[in-house]
């Protein structure tokens, strides 16, 4: 989120915390064993988490919060402690729950008693079936595969592994066509086959992936203001790239994490919130984890610009644009990627030149149309032998081209063009988001400036008569 869009939602929660004293609405409750205990609220957008409110109990362990009229998942939690109980947003709530601060269970989810709030009794159900299926994952999966088979306990550790699936199972059944409640829609998002559990995991994902958006729509936006979508994301990144080669050795394949999350953000396309939270989301977490393959595959598919769109050099992808800078190593100090120039029969690294100045157009470019002319002129003041300009253009017409360079009488120049736009491969190398973009280069082909106007070339062109690059 954005510093803007951050003061927009605190002016925005101020607002709201007048309406609500207005309405009277609260969350309240008890919690043993908490007296004077500090509790703080918590709301959900994408990733992140904002605190809203705080207050603490009473002597007697009572408690409420001025009732949120925003988003829809909240966390409450108590004191510092890794205590903590989710809730969803209602008219009112009231609840009864155990404070216990204990390194491993969480008590206060574990215990909760929602007295009042249809939609809350709804998710705390689901939250209770969900916890018993997950003990089966995790602790009674790993005791099968070790338990001897030949032992009668096997087959009563069997059947309550089947049991918890099956009771989580029939309960989906039931809500499946009832989402009116958010409550439901965030369970079906959690609705998943249980393959045979003596099969090897890389084959009971690839069962899990297939079924993966059975009732889990991610464009959905009530996904947004819970913790669902981006534990979505990193579940399903995890089942389509746990692949074994033949030898039963991990697979580490960029690849396989770009096609994953390319996927994935295919589902979202219905809504441009979900899917550019997505984007950004996979986006990080390629870059956190050094997934510098997997990242630039990610940007090239989704961060392009559209056919006609000039682009910007700054908006809310700016940082996602100089990683890439970086991943596709065109930084300043860098070599640029070398390219053959049809026209000539050379590639652009056999010019005979000390510095190469090359230049992004296009002729649908308002900003391109005004500028050409001026860096034309100001190219012209050295010898070709000194600094030779190749334009390139991104443009699909030739004949558009064609009349726009004896116009302009651009002749000096040596010009290249792929017709194909922003799907251009030179335009991906140079990682070109905006035009006009320029990159000057030096004998050894190293990018030694990024001018994105005629100014800021102007003040190169000087330093380079001054002998100062």
């Amino acid at each position: 989120m954005s510093r803007k869009n951050i003061f927009k939602f605190i002016l925005l929660s101020s607002l709201v915390f007048i309406i609500n004293n207005l309405n009277g609405q609260v969350i309240s409750g008890t919690i043993k064993n908490a007296h004077n205990l500090p509790l703080y609220l918590f709301y959900y957008y994408g990733d992140q988490k904002y605190l809203i409110d705080s207050t603490a109990t009473d002597t007697s362990g009572n408690f409420s919060f001025d009732m949120p009229n925003i988003g829809v998942q909240y966390e409450v939690r108590l004191s510092k402690s890794s205590q903590y109980f989710y809730l969803l947003r209602d008219k009112d709530i009231r609840l009864k729950t155990v404070y216990n601060p204990h390194r491993i269970w969480n008590y206060a989810e574990d215990s909760m008693k929602i007295l009042k709030s249809i939609e809350n009794k709804k998710f705390y159900k689901f939250l209770n079936y969900q916890r018993n299926w997950m003990i089966g994952q995790y602790w009674l999966l790993q005791m099968l595969r070790v338990y001897p088979v030949i032992d009668p306990f096997h087959t009563t550790l069997e059947k309550e592994y089947n049991k918890r699936y099956s009771d989580l199972a029939k309960f989906m059944e039931k809500i499946k066509k009832d989402t009116k409640y958010n409550a439901h829609r965030i369970a079906l998002a959690y609705y998943l086959p249980n393959p045979d559990w003596k099969m090897p995991d890389p084959w009971r994902d690839s069962v899990i992936v297939s079924h993966y958006f059975d009732y889990f729509d991610p464009s959905d936006p009530i996904y947004l203001h819970t913790f669902v979508l981006p534990e979505k994301m990193d579940i399903y990144l995890k089942l389509r790239t746990n692949i074994r080669d033949n030898y039963g050795q991990p697979i580490y394949d960029e690849f396989l994490f770009a096609s994953a999350a390319i996927d994935f953000i295919k589902h979202t396309e219905k809504n441009l919130a979900v899917r550019n939270f997505c984007i950004s989301y996979y986006l990080n977490f390629f870059k956190d984890q050094q997934l510098e393959k997997a990242f630039v595959i990610l940007y090239d598919t989704y961060l392009k610009n559209e056919e006609g769109d000039c682009g910007t050099q700054e908006d809310e992808w700016a940082w996602a644009r100089k990683l890439a800078d970086k991943y596709k190593g065109i930084e300043l100090g860098k070599p640029a990627p070398d390219f053959l120039i049809p026209s000539n029969n050379v590639f652009m690294y056999e010019l005979d030149a000390d510095y190469i100045l090359l230049v992004f157009w296009a002729t649908w470019c308002s900003h391109c149309m005004q500028e050409i002319p001026d860096i034309y002129k100001a190219t012209l003041d050295f010898p070709d032998s000194i600094l030779t300009t190749v334009a390139i253009s991104l443009d699909t017409v030739p004949q558009i081209v064609d009349y726009l360079i004896e116009n302009f009488g651009l002749n000096d120049w040596i010009h290249y063009c792929e017709y194909r736009g922003w799907n251009s491969d030179i335009v991906k190398a140079y990682n070109v988001y905006a035009t006009p973009t320029m990159f000057l280069l030096d004998r050894e082909r190293k990018v030694v400036a990024k001018p994105i106007s005629y100014n800021e070339l102007s003040k190169v062109l000087i330093k380079l008569k001054r002998g100062e690059l």
